[in-house]
């Protein structure tokens, strides 16, 4: 495979990946899933303004403790930091840095199709086709530490399928590293490289190596995760679903079909792609083989169902979960379609079409400001500077109303405790009147942060011994007496 070649699919990928993402690479974190986007940038930032300890990873949402708590293994969130320290903070840069591992994934696409036997120009549109999917179109200029996840994932394999074929070492070692990287961030993905068991020879120098870099790889995501929930039981700051919930049947079916009626046609593929392999398997499955490659695609399926079982709770709302089976539909497809006479032209086709529809669902929904899924303070830049500048460094804020509990921290650059409801408001502050009594306190609430309504504003209305500070927008900054409790008749 000529890396000179290989080079310049690299940056086609990158200028296809940057033209079509050109007009968003400015947007602040926006739309579907805006909390996690706002959770990783602001682990981020905590990281280039408090410390670049990796084992450290901190939130904004810290009530009384100093924000440690445990995560996935935050590689994303620290490298992206050390891009923060060099060049200054930036969602521009966080896009583009996340624009660039996207594209690192679908290099990986070509990669492993070129590894089956592909011809290059069918390997290239499968590269796009990776692009072209709306669920990743949309992560992959997000501030999502999945997408790293994936990209190492199926860099993973495809060192692993070279190591099981040519035996070198000099695969070996960075594909067992790429499958530590990948399950650590997100312990689905081990799924990928593990799916590799297809193509590994019945020898004892395969044995050798496929064992003791399976337990390494398992025992340090099981560490990894362990020291996590160490990590949150000692701060109690549960910001990170770390472990399983159990649901009932009927949530159970909810999920399922809505899976498969909604999710996996509109994102997960996208229309043209899914009509397309539905129409390719149907006319197909008579005559196709299940070789290596097939029986390798058949493994990761399966190994994900058995995932998908296990963590269903989170499958009604968490689409991104689905990162890493989206592989699997651009192998199999670029795979059954390129047996045919017309295929190029047709995968060419199918590709625009795809792109179109990623375009059509995405861009509406999630990036344009009604549906952007944060308030327009946030989305103008004069008054969310303005906010940013209310807030006095160091202080710990009460605010809200924020179901997520890290987006308005976020946008305004603030840290302490959060409300969720408007009617939380009082008993929140009920909860702190002892940091409130006390001035020596560095974890007692000095401010309050509240995006007004009618209701929030007959709450505050109760609140004594408050002074406004700054008003926004819908959003007013008070600060608090803390020489006497707040009354709150």
């Amino acid at each position: 495979m000529s890396r000179t070649y290989t080079g310049k699919v690299f940056v086609l990928f990158l200028l296809i990946n940057l033209l079509t993402h050109l007009p968003f690479l400015t947007y602040p974190p926006c739309g579907s899933h805006v909390w996690r986007q706002c959770n990783t940038l602001a682990m981020s930032r905590n990281f280039a303004e408090e410390g670049m300890n990796i084992l450290e990873p901190r939130i904004d949402r810290r009530n009384e403790t100093e924000g440690i708590t445990g995560s996935h293994f935050p590689l994303y969130e620290w490298t992206l930091a050390v891009g923060f320290r060099i060049f200054g903070f930036s969602e521009t840069l966080a896009r583009i840095y996340s624009l660039l591992i996207s594209t690192a994934a679908m290099l990986a696409i070509y990669l492993l199709l070129s590894f089956a036997g592909s011809k290059r120009d069918f390997a290239t549109i499968g590269g796009l086709l990776l692009l072209s999917v709306p669920q990743m179109y949309y992560d992959g200029i997000n501030a999502m530490p999945d997408i790293l996840a994936l990209s190492a994932a199926l860099f993973s394999l495809f060192f692993i399928l070279r190591y099981f074929i040519q035996s070198r070492i000099t695969d070996g070692i960075p594909g067992l590293l790429l499958a530590i990287i990948c399950g650590m961030i997100k312990f689905q993905f081990l799924i990928i490289p593990f799916s590799a068991i297809a193509f590994m020879p019945l020898n004892k120098r395969a044995f050798r190596f496929a064992i003791p870099a399976a337990s390494f790889t398992l025992l340090s995501v099981f560490l990894w995760y362990r020291y996590a929930l160490q990590l949150t039981e000692r701060s109690n700051l549960r910001e990170y679903g770390l472990w399983i919930k159990t649901v009932d049947m009927k949530t159970v079916l909810k999920t399922i079909f809505g899976n498969l009626s909604s999710d996996l046609p509109e994102l997960l593929t996208g229309w043209p792609l899914f009509a397309a392999l539905c129409v390719v398997l149907f006319k197909s499955y008579r005559y196709v083989q299940v070789r290596q490659f097939g029986r390798m695609l058949l493994i990761w399926i399966g190994g994900f169902i058995l995932f998908y079982a296990v963590a269903i709770e989170r499958m009604q709302q968490h689409s991104y979960y689905f990162m890493a089976l989206i592989p699997v539909f651009i192998l199999m497809s670029v795979r059954l379609l390129e047996i045919r006479k017309t295929a190029f032209f047709w995968m060419l086709a199918l590709c625009i079409l795809n792109f179109i529809w990623s375009f059509a669902r995405i861009i509406p929904s999630r990036w344009q400001d009604a549906r952007m899924g944060i308030p327009a303070e946030f989305i103008n830049a004069e008054q969310r500077l303005a906010l940013s500048s209310a807030v006095p460094e160091g202080e710990r804020f009460l605010i809200g109303p924020d179901l997520s509990g890290c987006i308005y921290f976020y946008f305004t650059h603030s840290k302490g405790f959060s409300f969720a409801e408007p009617g939380d408001l009082l008993q929140e502050l009920c909860k702190n009147q002892n940091r409130l009594q006390n001035l020596n306190a560095k974890s007692g609430i000095r401010y309050l942060m509240v995006k007004t309504d009618a209701q929030t504003a007959d709450l505050l209305s109760r609140i004594q011994n408050k002074q406004l500070k700054k008003r926004v927008g819908t959003f007013e900054v008070w600060e608090l007496n803390t020489a006497q409790s707040p009354v709150l008749p």
